[in-house]
């Protein structure tokens, strides 16, 4: 009579969790990321690299929203999806929920669909203001260096923006080519 000599659960060996590697050309990736939320963070100013707006999911049964990506390039604060407040330190990325304010700016929105440019922008709340019925708007202290050439990582973050359709991008044969100026 034949035993049965298979493993149980309760005897394997799980092999040891595999770390992806950094280093060697591989760059870690931001899934994570942090959130910049007025509200909480408005005793400091996030500065950094605009590097994209992404559309993102609903969050606690609230509706979808957009929030551009900040490479920070000076420390900040930010929240995790807990709403806890953590420091953020030069090259973190954080989004930086999109609101009316910085959605009306078209040099914001130019910079952030390019997947040819950036620019570092400084982004500090600066008040609210009543716009009637109960509601209040945040008010933003904004401005933005002159847009540079995306470096090879920047570029390969925001490639989707060039098949989305910017009217900044020229597509011929499904390659897109942008004008060697500056997006303004």
């Amino acid at each position: 009579m034949a035993t049965d000599t298979k493993p149980t659960p309760t005897d394997t060996k799980l092999p040891a969790p595999i770390t992806a590697p950094v280093g060697d050309g591989f760059v870690p990736l931001a899934s994570n990321r942090l959130i910049y939320k007025a509200e909480q963070c408005h005793t400091h100013a996030l500065q950094g690299f605009l590097l994209a707006r992404l559309e993102m999911p609903p969050v606690g049964g609230e509706r979808e929203w957009g929030a551009y990506v900040i490479r920070a390039t000076q420390p900040s604060i930010a929240l995790d999806r807990e709403g806890k407040v953590h420091p953020v330190k030069a090259g973190d990325e954080v989004l930086l929920p999109a609101t009316h304010v910085l959605d009306s700016d078209p040099k914001i929105q130019v910079v952030a669909k390019s997947p040819e440019w950036t620019a570092e922008v400084f982004i500090k709340p600066s008040g609210k203001i009543s716009i009637g019925g109960g509601q209040t708007l945040w008010q933003y202290q904004s401005s933005m260096k002159p847009p540079r050439k995306r470096d090879r990582e920047e570029a390969m973050f925001n490639l989707t923006s060039a098949i989305g359709g910017n009217p900044q991008v020229a597509g011929q044969n499904g390659q897109a080519a942008l004008a060697a100026a500056p997006p303004f």
